[in-house]
């Protein structure tokens, strides 16, 4: 940051400056004492005849009618001046200082460069100026509250004085949370000139750059590296000893999960809250889709769902649990349950029990728990973060299910990962819709097992993972890898999800 930057005046002091000096010229126009406000109606009638410009009521004004493309609201604030859309196309123009010459050149250039030839100018107190920027700023922020679910701290919230300013981290949460990112990664500036920091989002399960907004193309290289330090400086002071970011969220407080490790902060962005989504909606194959409502109907048994960390487990327990809710069910969803609560939901007397993954540190108690309520006739399907089913039944074994009940009880086993789509707008070159990448949004492959007499055997004989594959592929059943390499053949997958695909097949 430069002296000139330090020394720059605040726009309530920039503020006070102007209206100082037009209540100096107001006196010596009309030889009268000047008021003691510049709202006082007889400077405001001065304002507008001395200036030759329409008086501007900004207190009625509409928020939504600022152009701040023309004039952003941070110019608004330093120049005080800002730029509204009148219902005939015209720009209507607001000046707190209608003789400052440097301003209205400074204004002709803008319109000059923006192609805008229709204008009229208006006068408004610098006071009113003011207050009218920041109505439109609690508007924007209430509204990006509204879709993204984060704003700026304001003066009103709760411990908002002892909040450091967060706006360039607040602006950075606005991008992440609207590509659907789950991970921010920042690494701020380094002491060469040439390590310039490094910010990522995990989008879609894959890091990529965040692309620059559309005010930074024109920034030099300094200018993204103080951005990037700034940013950085605001995360390590906001977040507090327990690794949590609090920011003011939706009139409370937000708070997310934060690591700090080798210079290197990562942000963990909570998920949105969606309502469940239906079975059918999730794009699943024909067969996998059949034989999962299938098994919502039958009255007892284990099935096994196995997804990578962050393919779409959870989401396909949630589309069970409506599924089976709306046939009349009584469903418990359980997510990293202990065996004290496995037991309170258990006297709700549910139907059919879904558990989303196993806690850490469990002694053996809860899974033999998950064993006796399925010989006992108890349907329950377990989703665990695996990349096949056989690395799921290892998982299970290991928290301590005897394989033989595994063999007994499992009925249906289902793998499913998410695979890159090809930006439809760019047929996967990179485009500025999918920020260069080529890809736009991700799709499911799955595969279903039947467990008939034979796998249940081979399970029971404790048969190794290949032999068990090679059991479950009988008939020309597809596995997962086979599933996508089909994705990728239809188009509706990158290729390089092939890779993928070969890592499954081992």
């Amino acid at each position: 940051m430069s002296a000139q930057d330090l020394t720059r005046p605040g726009s309530a002091e920039l503020a006070e400056r102007v209206v100082q000096r037009l209540m100096r010229r107001y006196s010596l126009d009309t030889r009268c004492p000047a008021p003691d406000s510049s709202l006082d109606p007889a400077f405001r009638r001065w304002l507008s005849l001395a200036s030759g410009m329409m008086p501007a009521e900004l207190e009625r004004a509409e928020p939504g009618l600022i152009d701040t493309r023309l004039i952003p609201t941070e110019q608004a604030r330093e120049r005080l001046c800002v730029a509204m859309r009148a219902p005939d196309q015209a720009t209507a123009l607001v000046l707190a200082d209608p003789f400052d010459r440097e301003q209205r050149l400074w204004l002709e250039a803008r319109l000059r460069q923006e192609g805008q030839l229709r204008t009229r100018w208006y006068v408004a107190p610098a006071p009113a100026l003011l207050a009218f920027v920041d109505r439109v700023e609690r508007v924007r922020q209430a509204q990006e509250s509204d879709r993204f679910g984060v704003r700026g701290p304001r003066r009103d919230d709760a411990g908002a004085a002892q909040v450091p300013p967060l706006e360039p981290l607040n602006r950075l949460l606005r991008r992440a949370l609207e590509r659907q990112a789950s991970h921010i990664h920042l690494r701020p500036p380094g002491p060469d000139e040439a390590d310039g920091g490094e910010l990522l989002l995990r989008v879609d399960g894959r890091l990529r750059p965040l692309p620059p907004e559309p005010q930074d193309l024109a920034s030099s290289e300094a200018g993204r590296r103080a951005a990037n330090a700034l940013l950085a400086e605001a995360m390590r002071h906001a977040t507090g000893p327990d690794g949590l970011l609090r920011i003011a969220h939706g009139g409370g407080t937000l708070a997310l999960q934060a690591l700090r490790q080798d210079e290197r902060i990562v942000l963990r962005l909570p998920e949105p809250v969606r309502p469940a989504p239906a079975l059918a909606a999730l794009g699943l194959e024909s067969a996998s889709l059949g034989a999962l409502a299938r098994s919502l109907a039958q009255p007892h048994g284990l099935w096994l769902l196995a997804a990578p960390p962050g393919q779409g487990r959870s989401l396909l327990l949630q589309a069970l649990a409506r599924e089976a809710r709306a046939t009349g069910q009584h469903v418990e969803c359980l997510a990293r349950p202990d065996a004290a609560r496995l037991e309170r939901a258990l006297q709700a007397d549910p139907d059919r029990l879904l558990i989303d993954g196993l806690p850490d540190g469990d002694d053996g108690t809860l899974a033999a728990r998950l064993a006796t309520l399925a010989l006992e006739g108890r349907p329950v399907a377990i989703a665990l973060a695996a990349t096949t089913p056989w690395a799921a039944m290892r998982r299970l074994e290991q928290a301590g299910m005897d394989r033989a009940v595994l063999a007994q009880t499992l009925r249906g086993l289902h793998a499913q990962v998410l695979l890159a789509c090809p930006c439809p707008l760019c047929d996967g070159d990179g485009c500025e819709d999918c920020d260069g990448q080529g890809r736009a949004g991700r799709i499911v492959a799955s595969a279903w097992t039947e467990v008939d007499a034979t796998l249940a055997s081979a399970i029971a004989e404790g048969r190794p993972a290949p032999r068990l594959a090679a059991l479950a592929r009988r008939g020309g059943r597809p596995d997962l890898a086979q599933a996508v390499l089909a994705r990728v053949r239809e188009g509706r997958a990158v290729p390089e999800e092939a890779a993928r695909a070969a890592a499954l097949a081992h």
